[in-house]
C-alpha cells in the first residue's frame, strides 16, 4: 500500500497523512499494526500503518481508512464493489478530469 501511494505522489514528498477508522468485514478482526494516533501524521510516522497488503479483487474492504496529501495530489482509497485500491485527485483547481470510482 505504501509504495502505491508513492507511486502514485510521483517524485512529490507526502506531506501529511490522516488515518480514520479501521475498516474490515470482520468486526472482531483487529488490524496487526496497533491503531494510528489521531490528527495529521509525518509519512515517516504514518508507515507502520500503510505497511499493509490490500485485496484489489472482490471482497471486503480492509484497511484504515486515509488520506494523504502530496504538493500535488490527495490520495485516499477507492472501493468499488469490494475492490480496493489507492486513488489520487489533484489539490488544487485544474483542468484534468478524474476518472470516476469504479472504473470509466
Amino acid at each position: 500500500m505504501l509504495d502505491d501511494i508513492r507511486d502514485l505522489a510521483g517524485d512529490e514528498h507526502i506531506e501529511a497523512v490522516v488515518f480514520g477508522k479501521w475498516d474490515t468485514g470482520w468486526p472482531e478482526e483487529k488490524p496487526s499494526s496497533g491503531f494510528p494516533p489521531t490528527g495529521l501524521l509525518t509519512i515517516e510516522q504514518a508507515e507502520p500503518y500503510l505497511a499493509l497488503r490490500y485485496d484489489s479483487g472482490f471482497g471486503c474492504f480492509q484497511g484504515f481508512h486515509f488520506t494523504a496529501w502530496s504538493k500535488s495530489w490527495v490520495l485516499f482509497w477507492s472501493v468499488y464493489d469490494g475492490a480496493q485500491r489507492i486513488q489520487a485527485v489533484p489539490r488544487n483547481p485544474c483542468t484534468l478530469a478524474v476518472e470516476p470510482v469504479g472504473g470509466g
